[in-house]
Order: structure tokens, then sequence, then C-alpha cells
């Protein structure tokens, strides 16, 4: 869900402006008290300075879905919304009119990355748009482990003076499984 607002950022913006300078996120272990790092209910609101981006994990909630699915994505704007997701995509004009559902023709990511290793072939989404989608999640789980909002510099990739923030954006290995320096 996080590749398919990267895909939109980036083609907005561009890859060397697509990340957010604040990060702010509600969130906890509320459903299963377990041995995982990252909470199960979550809200991150990811702040881009012209837009924000919002994230929303409800694991365990069945009950009412997002947009009437599973799990999708939401573009809002100001003359309509665009929902996406593994069903497909449709659009809710201004004014309430409800464009049909367009089926998907793509294919999963799985299936269009080894057809790509086959032909040599771009994927659908780049490793580019994968690591900042991962980037995305990054840091809003330092925000949860941290409990704060955080400033981030999209320039530098790192927290600026926070010590603290920029300690979570890698791991301490232990020898031998360490990375090399590059």
């Amino acid at each position: 869900m996080l590749d398919v607002a990267m895909w939109a950022i980036v083609s907005m913006r561009g890859f060397k402006n697509c990340l957010p300078k604040q990060i702010s996120n509600t969130s906890g272990i509320y459903w299963l008290n377990d041995a995982k790092e990252v909470p199960d209910t979550q809200v991150v609101t990811y702040d881009f300075g012209d837009f924000m981006l919002v994230w929303e994990l409800q694991s365990f909630q069945n009950n009412r879905p997002f947009e009437g699915m599973d799990g999708g994505t939401g573009f809002y704007g100001t003359e309509g919304t665009l929902i996406v997701d593994d069903e497909g995509w449709r659009v809710h004009r201004k004014g309430g009119a409800v464009d049909p559902v367009v089926k998907p023709t793509g294919g999963s990511h799985t299936k269009n990355f080894l057809d790509c290793i086959k032909s040599r072939k771009e994927p659908n989404s780049d490793v580019e748009i994968g690591r900042l989608s991962t980037m995305i999640c990054h840091l809003g789980n330092i925000s949860y482990h941290l409990g704060r909002d955080i400033h981030f510099d999209p320039k530098t990739e790192t927290f600026g003076d926070d010590k603290e923030a920029n300690a979570k954006l890698t791991k301490n290995y232990r020898e031998p499984y360490t990375l090399p320096k590059v």
C-alpha cells in the first residue's frame, strides 16, 4: 500500500524530493502483547510540507473496512478521491458520483518481478520505490519507538542533530555478521 503512495509521490515530486520532513505517530500494542517490536494499531502522519501522507494500521479490526475494502490507498483531493486496492481502482467525484471500478492490469509484484528477470525490463515497482517505501515504514516505527515526533532531513536522510533518532537508522550488528563499509 505504501508502494502505491510512493509511486504517486515520486511521480508528483521526483526521487529527489519525495521524503517527509516531520513524522508523528500515535500507536501501540493493544491486541496481542507478544514478542513483536512494532505496534498492532498505528496512525502515522508524514508531513511533506505541502501535503500529508497518513498511514493507518488496524491489524485485528475486521468490522469496518477502509473505504469498503480490506486495505488500500486513498488519494484525497479537492476535486475527488481515488481509491486503489488489489481489486482495482475507483474515483469518487466531487458531488458524489462514483466511477465504475477499473480492474488492475499489471498483475502482482511477484509475477512482474519474475517476468522482468526473464525479459530484463524495468519492474512495475523498481528497487528505489521499494527503498523509499521501506524508509517510510522505518520512519514511522522510529517515531513509535522514541514516543515522539521526529524531524527528518530528506536531503541527508538523517535526523540532523537528533542523536537518539539517528541511532535508530541502523542497528548494531555482532561479529562476524556485520555489514561492509561502503
